[in-house]
C-alpha cells in the first residue's frame, strides 16, 4: 500500500507544477513491482513526462518533485532519460537535477532558443527511496 500511495503522491505534485506555467505536461508512471523493507533504499517507478495537447508555448522553468521522504540517485546526469520531439523539432535543455532537502528532486527546462519543440517527451527513472523512513 505505502508504494501506491507514494507514486499516487507523486503524482499529485507532478500534476500541480505546471498550473503556473504555460506548458502543461501529462504525467504517467510506471511503478516497481516490489519494495523490499529492508533498510535500504529501493528504486521508484519512473514517471514520464508528456507534453499535453495544444499545451500552447514551452517556457522555460523548474520542476519539482516532492517524495516526501528520502531520496538518492545513483547518478543523477541520467535521471533524465528519452528526451524525444514528436514534431520534428528541437526538444527543450534539461538540467541535470539536484535533491533538494533530502526529499525533492529540482530540475530546470530550457527551450531551444531557434526551433522550440511545443510536443516533447521524458522519464524521470533511477531515483530511490528510503522506504524504512516512510510514514
Amino acid at each position: 500500500m505505502r508504494p501506491r500511495l507514494l507514486v499516487a503522491t507523486v503524482i499529485f505534485f507532478c500534476f500541480t507544477s505546471p498550473a503556473y506555467a504555460a506548458t502543461a505536461f501529462t504525467i504517467g508512471s510506471l511503478p516497481e513491482s516490489t519494495v523490499v523493507y529492508s533498510g535500504k533504499t529501493e528504486k521508484i517507478g519512473t514517471i514520464q513526462f508528456t507534453t499535453a495537447m495544444g499545451a500552447g508555448a514551452t517556457v522555460a522553468g523548474t520542476i519539482t518533485i516532492d517524495y516526501l521522504n528520502p531520496i538518492s540517485a545513483n547518478d543523477l546526469a541520467n535521471v533524465i532519460q528519452d528526451l524525444t520531439a514528436s514534431d520534428g523539432l528541437t526538444p527543450p535543455t534539461i538540467g541535470t537535477p539536484t535533491i533538494v532537502d533530502m526529499t525533492k528532486l529540482v530540475f530546470t527546462i530550457t527551450p531551444s532558443p531557434t526551433t522550440p519543440s511545443l510536443d516533447y517527451y521524458f522519464r524521470v527513472t533511477g531515483v530511490r527511496v528510503d522506504v524504512a523512513s516512510a510514514p
